[in-house]
């Protein structure tokens, strides 16, 4: 029981959080973990938001795990190599 508990560690997040984060990315359209959440929030203005909306590191782990990154210039959208002034890690399918 205590190794399933260790295992799981502190970085998932629930299963409404997930379907809400399927159904933002399914028009296909790169996003940055800010955007995600703000869309997260945006959709559903509920009371209770605290246990429905991961953190953005559970969100950034999450991502990593099961979303392609990459990281794209603000101004061009041009991806880059690495990350370089006035670009951000954007998360696509």
């Amino acid at each position: 029981m205590w190794f399933d508990i260790c295992k799981k560690g502190s970085k998932s997040i629930s299963t409404h959080a997930v379907n809400l984060l399927t159904e933002i990315m399914a028009d296909g359209e790169k996003r940055t973990a800010e955007e995600i959440l703000e869309a997260m929030q945006i959709d559903k203005p509920f009371r209770n938001l605290g246990k429905q909306i991961p953190t953005r590191g559970e969100l950034k782990h999450y991502l990593a795990k099961h979303y392609s990154s990459g990281v794209f210039h603000n101004e061009t959208g041009k991806k880059l190599p690495n990350m370089v002034r006035n670009a951000s890690r954007k998360y696509y399918r």
